[in-house]
């Protein structure tokens, strides 16, 4: 196998590389030869073929192999279902549906998508991963609720689903632990980056917990693992090619943006709190820092109602009333009445409506009680301030030096910001602390005045150790240091370094048309799919609700005055 792959004098076959993975996982082949293997594939890819091949080794050493959710279809009560059997059962469920992110700076899209899609009759089963770098995590912003548990068996995952619509649960040990095994080896060989290795161990467990239909967001820029769009469109191409290869029809991708972080928020109690203010509903446009999380929230959606199959025609959308509360009927009839078609743009235009009227917060919160989180929060939104002993961090201002525009965000510098106030890791196994991070005053575009507030910081004082700032965010003390170190510099200026502020050209908003008023750019650029390939989306030819919300943007943002917070 080393040689062959070393010299590239073929391509493996697939009985090769199944005897090669489960000899790997039975502890049979020792660490150092599968690392010169990995190493081989960094320099002589493998073939999309061959990294399928791998993707569904490492799914069947899941015990019992993909999860069964023929149960779905039978209808009943009943407890003797075989959550992941390979007895003859009734065919996979066509409405199951999830998404997966490849990571980047207040990425909270699950938390508002799982529950909006659910609650319009479409199963969501998430498996979600934790933080590393400058990267969240989902899994470590649920944790922030009070009792949330993500660690549930595959039966309790799966009955979770089945009653409430949705769950989103992390990886345990017994799904793909070949996966898990050849991860621990890539972190420590760097050959994390390699496209098929990328591909086969994000796919394997999508595959693995088994839903009708994938929908993957590649990142690209500053605050994502892949820095250029061609560079997310290889990944994309790879992971869907390898989802259909293995029987996971539609899988499709949207490629996106992150040049600025999703959002206001960066850090895992203040994003939970962000997904929920946005699930409250009300007046979405006036939400004007989370227009680009709800655009992504809404566009996503609406691809994953159009994979469901459920709203393809008039008759499949009367015959799937969902039972399991009376909000999940009240929206399905909604969409009957408005005569949705299977178009994106419908879809899309669907999904903002139904958020905006605070429909999908029932199913969240059903989906928190489910999963152990404090019932007696539910009423305050397990909002860590409610009680008797707040337990959030004082704010530690960053403020603008000059006037002008945000043209730019060091993004990746802003995860790690938040890293060092102790919201993230660095290691696989260190804990977060979840009322640390970062709450955004101003995004990209906008216009400020010298002295306004450009974002707040939140850490624990002894952490911190800051007495105060001046306006342009510098240090009193000299004892004010990261505890990473920071290159000498305290936490404000720290941030003040990932904020470029440009002056303001009275015509610079006509300078450039390939995005929207003010320079604002759509997250959503490109979408990806088996047939059509990478397919470019220009602003115009997005739906128009998503349209709606960043001409809505343009308008604030470039009227002369940013938030003074």
């Amino acid at each position: 196998m080393i040689h062959i792959r070393r010299h590239g004098t073929r391509e493996h076959t697939n009985e090769e590389i199944q005897w090669f993975i489960e000899e790997f996982t039975a502890g049979n082949i020792p660490d150092y030869q599968m690392a010169a293997w990995l190493m081989a594939v960094c320099f002589h890819p493998l073939s999309e073929r061959e990294t399928a091949a791998l993707t569904d080794c490492m799914v069947q050493s899941t015990p019992g192999g993909p999860l069964n959710w023929s149960f779905l279809n039978k209808n009943n009560n009943n407890d003797d279902n075989s959550m992941n059997s390979d007895a003859q059962t009734p065919p996979q469920p066509t409405h199951l549906v999830d998404k997966h992110s490849t990571g980047g700076v207040g990425d909270k899209v699950s938390i508002i998508l799982a529950p909006l899609v659910a609650c319009l009759g479409v199963q969501v089963p998430m498996i979600a991963g934790r933080g590393l770098g400058h990267t969240g995590g989902t899994i470590d912003k649920l944790e922030s609720i009070p009792g949330f548990r993500t660690n549930l068996g595959i039966a309790e995952f799966q009955q979770i689903v089945q009653t409430v619509g949705c769950c989103i649960n992390a990886a345990g040990p017994c799904l793909c632990p070949a996966d898990q095994k050849l991860y621990a080896l890539r972190d420590v060989t760097s050959t994390v980056q390699s496209v098929p290795l990328q591909t086969a161990s994000i796919m394997c467990k999508k595959i693995a917990e088994h839903p009708s239909s994938l929908l993957l967001d590649v990142k690209y820029g500053s605050g994502a693992f892949q820095a250029t769009v061609q560079d997310a469109a290889e990944l994309a191409h790879s992971m869907v090619y390898t989802g259909h290869a293995n029987g996971m029809n539609p899988t499709t991708a949207f490629l996106t943006r992150m040049d600025q972080p999703l959002g206001y928020a960066i850090g895992n109690w203040y994003e939970i709190q962000e997904c929920l203010e946005i699930l409250k509903g009300g007046d979405l446009l006036a939400m004007e820092q989370s227009y680009d999380l709800i655009a992504l929230v809404c566009m996503q959606a609406g691809q994953m109602l159009l994979q469901s199959g459920l709203y393809n025609n008039d008759d499949d959308k009367n015959n799937h009333q969902s039972s399991s509360n009376d909000d999940q009927e009240s929206n399905s009839k909604s969409a009957n009445n408005s005569t949705i078609s299977n178009s994106l743009h419908d879809l899309t235009q669907l999904a903002y409506d139904t958020l905006q009227q605070g429909k999908a917060l029932p199913t969240f919160c059903q989906m928190a009680l489910a999963q152990g989180a404090d019932p007696q929060g539910v009423d305050t939104l397990w909002d860590p301030a409610a009680g008797a002993a707040p337990l959030l961090y004082p704010p530690i201002p960053v403020l603008a030096p000059v006037s002008g525009r945000v043209t730019a965000m060091n993004t990746r510098q802003l995860g790690l910001l938040a890293v060092e106030l102790g919201a993230g890791r660095r290691m696989a196994h260190e804990p977060v602390d979840p009322y640390a991070g970062i709450w955004l005053r101003q995004k990209l575009g906008t216009v400020v005045q010298a002295g306004h507030v450009l974002m707040e910081l939140y850490a624990p004082p002894d952490q911190a150790k800051l007495d105060r700032y001046d306006s342009a965010g510098s240090s009193s003390r000299s004892s004010s240091r990261s505890r990473h170190g920071g290159g000498g510099k305290s936490l404000p200026e720290q941030a003040l370094a990932c904020i470029t502020i440009t002056p303001v050209d009275d015509d610079d908003d006509d300078d450039d048309t390939s995005g929207f008023a003010g320079g604002l750019q759509p997250v959503v650029t490109h979408s990806v799919t088996l047939d059509g390939g990478v397919q470019e989306m220009a602003p115009n030819e997005l739906p128009a609700v998503v349209q709606h919300l960043y001409q809505a943007a343009s308008a604030r943002y470039g009227g002369g005055g940013g938030r003074n917070v």
